[in-house]
């Protein structure tokens, strides 16, 4: 079986740490929307756990595949390691807890965004905001 070539790896590990990042933010909503609703939701620490060790674990590999970006991941790996540390005492039922969820999702659009740039890739809906912000002027 031959080995995949360097630059298939580092897609791979890049793409699917944006998809985890992705799915680890409609997590943090989904406890937001179990304060406000009865059903049931998605808002599950396990899952929160298991989605963080997923970026931990991707961000390592882009260590070796994306060196030149070793401040980007070690400050992912860093952010998603602090989120486990709080992860245990996570609920959100009160409005100062909201908004600390809400802070946090604010902090997963920074880690994707970084996690992006890193890559050379620009983000589609900062460019959106650039092309309306030259419309605008």
């Amino acid at each position: 079986m031959e080995r995949q070539s360097d630059e298939y790896i580092k897609d791979y590990t890049i793409t699917n740490l944006k998809k985890e990042i992705v799915l680890l933010e409609e997590h943090y909503r989904e406890f937001i929307l179990q304060r406000e609703s009865s059903d049931k939701t998605l808002a599950c620490k396990d899952c929160i756990e298991k989605h963080l060790l997923a970026i931990i674990g991707y961000s390592e590999e882009a260590l070796k595949y994306l060196p030149e970006h070793r401040d980007t991941w070690g400050e992912i790996i860093q952010w998603a390691n602090n989120r486990l540390e709080e992860l245990p005492s996570l609920q959100c039922t009160n409005k100062e807890e909201e908004d600390n969820i809400h802070e946090i999702i604010s902090s997963i659009k920074e880690m994707r965004l970084k996690a992006t740039e890193a890559t050379g890739e620009v983000c589609y809906s900062c460019q959106l905001r650039e092309r309306q912000d030259e419309i605008d002027k």
